[in-house]
């Protein structure tokens, strides 16, 4: 007989939090300029680490901006058997260096992310609408995925005004009215 013993086993079944947050609004709870839409995701289990972040923009449900990734952690083990690493590849377009590549090696808990922030802008001329949503997708390494929606209401179309009156006829052409106009 063989027998085998572990430690344990760590199940993660919970997906992360993502929490948006669009800048303050006017008066009028409307925008009428690009808006920026901070996002936080945060993975409670500190075990397995985000693996993505990405984010579209919808108009009137219509796409105007596509699924864009905001951070990606990928890991490819190496085929070669004699090996014990791969290639860990880290995209974080909020970060300084966007892309970090490591060759050789087995991901360790330093390289998790276990929490991302960063911003992202709606373009208002792309997105003239009162029924814009941006939604933001977060899987985790475990596969668990979350989503989160936020409705902006933007309105960039200057107002067209005209004013016309009901009496036209002034007296005799001097521009003053012997009558009420309304």
């Amino acid at each position: 007989y063989i027998y085998l013993s572990s430690d344990g086993h760590i199940v993660d079944d919970k997906a992360s939090t993502i929490t948006l947050t669009p800048e303050s609004l006017d008066e009028n709870h409307i925008y009428n300029k690009d808006v920026n839409v901070g996002i936080k995701v945060t993975d409670s289990d500190v075990y397995s680490g985000i693996q993505s972040v990405t984010y579209r923009v919808l108009s009137d449900g219509k796409e105007t901006k596509s699924s864009t990734t905001l951070y990606s952690f990928e890991y490819t083990r190496d085929d070669n058997e004699n090996s014990n690493g791969g290639k860990l590849i880290i995209k974080d377009e909020s970060a300084t260096e966007k892309e970090v590549t490591k060759e050789g090696v087995v991901p360790t808990k330093a390289d998790l992310k276990n929490e991302w922030s960063g911003n992202i802008v709606v373009d208002s001329k792309a997105n003239n609408s009162s029924n814009v949503v941006v939604e933001v997708t977060a899987i985790d390494n475990a596969g668990n995925k979350s989503e989160e929606t936020i409705g902006l209401d933007i309105d960039v179309t200057n107002p067209d005004i005209s004013v016309s009156y009901d009496n036209n006829t002034d007296n005799g052409g001097n521009a003053y009215f012997n009558a009420n106009r309304t």
